[in-house]
């Protein structure tokens, strides 16, 4: 088939199909892209425009190279680093695969069929996994103040020791629930969005929300162009006074779910998205990796139109020199939200 015939082909397509695609032939092209990307981060240091992933300072200098990969010294700090010293990548062997790693991703497989899409052992595809979602931890630059119509609420998920032997309480099936009512032994997920674009996916605490918990989450990024839309909990009408905001509250007892352009719409819709992709996708998820997940879901949202999503995060992940160090302290920050509630027994 000729470039004539190809053109002719693609005019007589549905728009839908032509845009379908457009998609496949730009994420074919990752593979030959790949050799590219992975060049980012090096060129950046070696044009002033990363720093120094220990003393944050840009005072390094070239020292050389190791098997192809860019070695840098800090005169600051005395560090030795690489291209991709604290990157997610930084340690992987097989970088050649991650193209297909990252195809897995932007499908959501499970670990065993991303394990055979992928040619390597569930472990190390769960390792990556989470090497890679630690990359997609909220940072200074993507707390942006929220402005006007602000939605806000929290879901609760069960807590969960998915791969790990339960030692504290009686197992359970998944999804049964210990009591009723809303106990300490609920991780609880706080969401927030704007009509801007700017949102925040945050597991929080175990059990009930209280106004600290809130104010940590959410109140440095609070504004008086803030227009707060809720639900009756007393924590957002507690923030909306002490901030001094304009606040909007939606009564769900009174089945009262819009007022004008007020409403948690949005909010609800994610709620069920994120039900589906834990609790039915992935047959629930633990809690230890429960932001991982939510970093997942968020960039399923936030990037669920790119035609290029291979390598839009690839290229986003790789600016994180900070990736590997969340990585590490993945079990030591959940047990500071999960060690601090009163377990029930």
């Amino acid at each position: 088939m000729d470039r004539d015939q190809i053109v002719t082909y693609f005019s007589n397509l549905s728009d839908t199909n032509q845009q379908a695609l457009l998609t496949d032939l730009n994420r074919s092209k990752i593979a030959s892209d790949y050799s590219v990307l992975l060049t980012l981060r090096g060129d950046a240091l070696d044009d002033k425009r990363a720093e120094c992933p220990y003393c944050k300072n840009f005072n390094f200098v070239k020292n050389g190279k190791d098997k192809g990969c860019r070695k840098y010294k800090c005169k600051d700090c005395n560090g030795g680093f690489t291209e991709y010293t604290g990157t997610w990548i930084n340690g992987i062997h097989k970088k050649h695969l991650i193209p297909l790693f990252m195809k897995t991703l932007e499908s959501s497989l499970s670990l065993v069929k991303s394990s055979k899409e992928v040619g390597i052992s569930e472990p190390t595809v769960f390792s990556w996994r989470h090497k890679f979602l630690s990359s997609q931890d909220a940072n200074d630059d993507d707390e942006k103040p929220f402005k006007g119509i602000t939605e806000v609420d929290e879901t609760f998920y069960h807590h969960s020791q998915k791969g790990k032997k339960c030692i504290h309480r009686d197992a359970r099936n998944r999804g049964g629930r210990s009591s009723r009512g809303i106990t300490n032994e609920e991780a609880t997920v706080l969401t927030t969005m704007d009509r801007a674009g700017n949102s925040q996916y945050q597991f929080t605490n175990m059990g009930r929300l209280s106004l600290v918990e809130l104010e940590n989450a959410i109140g440095n990024r609070i504004t008086e162009r803030t227009i707060l839309c809720s639900d009756g909990h007393n924590s957002y009408k507690a923030l909306a006074k002490k901030q001094e905001i304009e606040h909007h509250i939606l009564n769900a007892s009174k089945k009262q779910r819009v007022k004008g352009e007020y409403h948690i719409q949005h909010i609800n819709s994610l709620h069920s998205r994120m039900k589906n992709f834990f609790n039915y996708q992935f047959r629930g998820v633990s809690t230890k990796y429960l932001q991982k997940y939510l970093n997942w879901q968020m960039i399923k949202d936030q990037f669920k139109d790119s035609t290029q999503w291979i390598k839009t995060m690839l290229t986003r992940s790789l600016q994180r020199a900070d990736a590997l160090n969340i990585y590490k302290n993945i079990e030591k920050n959940y047990l500071k939200i999960y060690k601090s509630s009163q377990l029930i027994g």
